[in-house]
């Protein structure tokens, strides 16, 4: 605990937060959590999805984006021509995920970061399959699915005090990033110093 303490202490110290600093963002924070309670409820359904994105199955995956379809159909040409999919990933995609050969962490199709397309597509894709490219903002994603899936093991009824801590966390934070953002768009600055003024001008 001492070294977690002390590690804890080191990576705050690194990223700018002194004491005085730390001790403000607490406050501000509680001040934040507090204000956004009357907006927090926790359901059975928000307890539902947090069964499923922690302790539901997941899909190992790789993926290749690229910014065309042309380029998408390219890659899932070559795939059919016997180039492995990590391979390709690795030279054509431009996800981060490429110095990875394209693997991705498992995905649930619980999981809100994945668009909706994806989290469906992934429980009917044959394993080792290529996807169609698939259309997400301004870029074409190709994924396959590796492995089976992992199973649920855990009963929801064993673990819901902490799925209901967890859904609590998830959506006070959710509501104070919203509040956040909010004053943020509210909050003008007056600079004072005539120097920095007239620096801001010139940029």
């Amino acid at each position: 605990e001492n070294n977690d303490a002390t590690n804890l202490e080191l990576i705050l110290s690194a990223k700018g937060y002194g004491e005085h600093r730390l001790t403000t963002l607490c406050k501000r924070t509680a001040g934040l959590r507090k204000l956004v309670q009357p907006k927090i409820k926790v359901t059975e359904a928000s307890i539902n999805r947090m069964y499923a994105l922690i302790y539901g199955p997941q899909y190992p995956s790789q993926i290749i984006v690229t910014s065309t379809l042309e380029e998408a159909s390219e890659a899932i040409q070559r795939i059919h021509d016997g180039e492995l999919f990590s391979t390709l990933a690795a030279t054509v995609s431009i996800d981060q995920s490429a110095i990875r050969g394209g693997t991705v962490a498992p995905i649930s199709p619980a999981d809100p970061l994945w668009p909706t397309s994806v989290r469906d597509l992934i429980q009917s894709l044959p394993i080792g399959k290529c996807s169609s490219p698939i259309l997400i903002n301004d870029r074409w994603l190709l994924i396959v699915v590796t492995e089976k899936p992992s199973q649920q093991t855990v009963k929801l009824s064993e673990v819901r005090d902490e799925l209901q801590m967890l859904s609590k966390l998830a959506m006070e934070q959710l509501e104070i990033d919203k509040l956040s953002s909010l004053l943020r768009s509210k909050i003008r600055s007056t600079i004072i110093d005539l120097n920095v003024k007239k620096a801001m001008k010139k940029l």
